[in-house]
């Protein structure tokens, strides 16, 4: 099928707001809700140019199948360009965007912060690298407390960099750029709606003794 823009209607109760649209597991961006409660989104606006008719109908379940996607279940007719239609039944959620983010406790123990001089309780300490096991992920952005997040760009072991819709796990590492305080845990960002399994975490910790 042709790459086609696709209107969603029956959002009247987002009228006026601005909402995230996702489709088969693609980020398709945000867009203000009409007075008649439709949004339109365009062919190609996912980050991959992915959002189109022939990737969608990879995921089409019919019209009797209720369970594989469950409510998320929705109906789209798509055109061919040349007068005809298809109608797929494919995942669909959009809503509004929120972060989730995640962060472990303050490291202070002896064995945590690697001090041959004891605990850390009043050393400052600036976490510079970090290790994390992941598990089917994407769109994740490491930084520490109260700094920058910068985007993973997760990638093969060759250095080619998955795609939005294909899901990373093994272990990521990356440099971080902060400050030493007295906090420096290492944290993690979702911000848009991309899968995210963060099984393990570590910093790599340089500690001022005084």
């Amino acid at each position: 099928m042709a790459a086609t823009d696709v209107v969603f209607s029956g959002l009247y109760h987002a009228v006026g707001f601005t909402v995230s649209v996702s489709v088969c597991g693609l980020d398709c961006g945000d867009y203000a809700v009409s007075i008649f409660g439709e949004i339109t989104v365009p062919a190609n606006s996912d980050p991959d140019g992915n959002f189109n008719g022939g990737y969608l109908a990879q995921f089409d379940v019919g019209p009797y199948d209720k369970l594989t996607y469950g409510d998320q279940t929705t109906r789209i007719d798509l055109g061919d360009g040349v007068g005809g239609w298809e109608t797929i039944y494919v995942p669909v959620v959009i809503g509004f965007t929120y972060p989730s983010w995640g962060m472990p406790l303050r490291p202070m123990a002896e064995d945590q912060v690697k001090s041959p001089a004891g605990p850390a309780l009043g050393k400052t300490r600036r976490t510079h690298w970090l290790a994390a096991l992941l598990l089917n992920t994407q769109g994740i952005s490491f930084g520490t407390d109260g700094a920058v997040y910068d985007p993973a760009p997760l990638a093969d072991p060759a250095g080619n960099v998955f795609p939005k819709n294909t899901l990373f796990s093994g272990v990521w590492q990356q440099p971080l750029d902060n400050d030493p305080s007295f906090n420096s845990m290492v944290a993690w960002q979702v911000t848009r709606p991309y899968a995210c399994t963060v099984v393990s975490i570590e910093g790599f910790l340089e500690t001022s003794e005084r």
